[in-house]
């Protein structure tokens, strides 16, 4: 899909945020496997012996500030908890007109650092998102996902309070879900399932 909007829009680089820390190394040599792209992962050093190893944070923003001329650019969502990566994402040197969140549903909580910093990622011309499961416990965790693809435009109170059905002596006590036939809609219509087979 990249590849397509890259010789269609000539996008300059494709962001890949992956859920998981440890599938950069995967997505590296699958890109290598199945395109003819470059492809790098922020912070990738390699020492004196010739060992790779990746950086830190300081790293990461060393390569951001520079001009990279490789397409795809690799990172894990814990890289996005530092403002200064985040600024450098948005308004540096570096266009990212495709951002592909992998593992979405990892990304379900709006009150942490790297969640609320995930969301001003949003800007991008083109954003895509993977997982096999963006319902992991609750309706609820559908909200980010939906908010970062510009699907959803409420709060996360408001949200909440349309889906879950609270109640209890203060009324904090969670009773059910209700409206999940829309949910259900907007989801369905803002997405492509594929099985495995």
């Amino acid at each position: 899909l990249a590849q397509e909007l890259k010789y269609c829009y000539d996008t300059e680089h494709c962001l890949i945020i992956c859920g998981i820390n440890t599938l950069k190394h995967n997505w590296k040599n699958e890109i290598e496997k199945h395109s003819d792209l470059s492809c790098k992962i922020l912070g990738q050093r390699i020492r004196k012996n010739g060992n790779e190893y990746i950086g830190g944070v300081k790293e990461r923003l060393e390569d951001l500030k520079s001009p990279i001329t490789e397409f795809f650019v690799i990172t894990n969502i814990e890289t996005l908890r530092d403002e200064k990566v985040i600024k450098e994402l948005r308004t540096g040197v570096n266009k990212f007109d495709i951002i592909f969140a992998d593992e979405l549903h990892v990304m379900k909580s709006n009150s942490s650092q790297q969640g609320k910093n995930f969301l001003k990622l949003n800007e991008a011309k083109f954003m895509v998102g993977a997982t096999g499961t963006l319902l992991v416990n609750s309706p609820v965790d559908s909200f980010v996902p939906l908010k970062w693809l510009g699907v959803e435009h409420s709060s996360k109170s408001t949200f909440e309070n349309y889906y879950c059905v609270y109640g209890g002596p203060f009324g904090h006590d969670l009773l059910g879900y209700r409206h999940l036939d829309i949910l259900q809609d907007t989801i369905n219509n803002n997405s492509l399932r594929r099985t495995k087979d």
